[in-house]
């Protein structure tokens, strides 16, 4: 099976965290899965969807009928106490929303039957912590610009765990 055919999350088989569009289809039975992985393969997404120059996926959306067999859960978000800071940076608040949000999703891992070890902030530094857990992010930069872009700066080039990735886009 390709990357392009796996289900991103699955739980007995099925997608696990269909969102409903009941905010743009009042009662739809809809649901929908986003699929940030694309961000994995930019090239093949490119020449598969037939992008044009300086156009980027920067995620895949499912739309389709959730299975009514597999009772599924909306995947919760980080607080915006851990991430919004208003005037001065409060890292004490951003802590407490942090060790409360690791608590939510260990919770959370286990119903879903995710199997994931430790809690989201473990998963997510694991998740970037070597060249090899970027999935193939670490080339980003090098394959936006072959898709058209023309990065001007990259703040992390330097380190080889997080290279491409924080980077500003120029025009011409």
């Amino acid at each position: 099976m390709g990357w392009a055919s796996r289900p991103p999350i699955v739980k007995g088989g099925q997608v696990a965290h269909p969102t409903r569009l009941d905010n743009l289809f009042p009662g739809s039975p809809l649901g929908t899965v986003y699929i940030g992985g694309i961000r994995n393969h930019p090239q093949e997404v490119a020449e598969i969807l037939n992008l044009p120059s300086s156009v980027y996926a920067v995620f895949g959306l499912c739309v389709g009928y959730p299975n009514p067999e597999v009772e599924a859960a909306i995947k919760p978000r980080l607080p915006q106490s851990a991430v919004l800071h208003r005037e001065t940076y409060k890292l004490a608040d951003q802590e407490e929303a942090i060790a409360h949000y690791n608590q939510i999703m260990k919770e959370f891992y286990t119903e879903q039957e995710m199997n994931i070890p430790g809690d989201w902030s473990e998963h997510s530094a694991q998740r970037i912590a070597t060249v090899e857990s970027l999935k193939g992010r670490d080339r980003l930069r090098e394959v936006l610009n072959h898709l058209g872009f023309k990065l001007l700066y990259c703040a992390f080039a330097d380190f080889e765990a997080v290279k491409g990735i924080n980077c500003f886009i120029g025009k011409g």
